[in-house]
């Protein structure tokens, strides 16, 4: 009897059954897989990442719903991306990831090697949302099993040509801001105080006086809504960021109401502008000479 033959004591159903069963070696988390014969029948795979600043963690369930790959990756590193995906050169992977900072490039890296690669909407995946337990290896094990069952919350991701055109709006639209704080200012010499800088934007209260009778009332709103805009834009900055700024909010959000304090504190912002623009100086985190902001991706 040649030895590739099946036992003539077995049918012959349970032989085929016995060897189609998949290696249990290659089914420990953890583990990365391994292309053999045993992992050549696994035609579709599940993969939930979910991205970190530094780390992404990456859960991979085949189509029994068993998990063949549970391993992490560097975030930005492309080389390492692309032989994690190697691994599973030959099968049909569908990937799932948490919209974020880094989704454009994220999903240009995975459809290049991915059969669908759908990007979640954080806001509405209950299973990670509302877990009691929420973990980055957690969440990538949710989000494949989420993926496995077709039940996970999408967002549109548009074309590339269409992101590439919406990045240059945005850019445009920020010049635009930028040079509209500027050209409604003009020469800062213009405004001998920063009470007249705060009037001409807009910033102060009316006031109405009969007599012995005085009234005062909300802002004007006579200067340029742009300009207030962006100072309004500013102070959300500056609030989180600067604890100065910070202190000066909440002393005034104790006593009124929040949009109350919020025109206090652009005025304020109104005044550190004139003296700055006035002396040539940079703006100072708490009013510490030499502590000024840092772009994030300065080296």
């Amino acid at each position: 009897m040649s030895p590739c033959a099946p036992d003539s004591k077995r049918p012959l159903s349970d032989v085929m059954k016995r060897r189609l069963v998949p290696d249990k070696r290659f089914l420990v988390k953890e583990k990365p897989l391994t292309q053999t014969k045993e992992t050549a029948a696994m035609r579709n795979l599940y993969m939930g990442i979910d991205v970190g600043k530094k780390f992404c963690w990456i859960c991979v369930l085949n189509e029994e719903y068993e998990c063949v790959y549970f391993e992490r990756v560097a975030t930005l590193q492309e080389a390492a991306w692309r032989e994690m995906l190697g691994l599973f050169e030959g099968h049909e992977v569908h990937a799932a990831f948490e919209i974020g900072a880094h989704y454009e490039w994220m999903f240009d890296l995975l459809s290049a090697c991915c059969a669908k690669v759908e990007v979640v909407n954080t806001a509405r995946f209950a299973l990670i949302s509302q877990s009691q337990k929420k973990t980055d290896k957690v969440d990538a094990e949710k989000l494949a099993q989420g993926l496995w069952r077709g039940d996970l919350p999408l967002v549109y991701v548009p074309e590339k040509w269409v992101r590439k055109d919406r990045r240059l709006v945005a850019h445009i639209h920020a010049l635009t801001q930028s040079l509209t704080s500027v050209s409604a200012i003009g020469t800062i010499t213009r405004f001998a105080t920063p009470d007249e800088l705060s009037s001409y934007f807009g910033l102060c209260g009316k006031v109405e006086q009969s007599g012995d009778r005085l009234r005062l009332g909300q802002i004007t709103k006579r200067g340029n809504k742009h300009v207030r805009w962006l100072l309004g834009q500013a102070i959300t900055h500056l609030i989180r960021r600067d604890p100065k700024a910070r202190r000066k909010y909440l002393k005034w959000r104790r006593k009124k109401k929040a949009k109350v304090a919020r025109v206090a504190l652009m005025r304020w912002v109104t005044t550190v502008l004139w003296r700055m623009l006035t002396h040539k100086e940079k703006y100072r985190l708490s009013g510490v000479p030499g502590c000024h902001f840092k772009r994030k991706n300065a080296a």
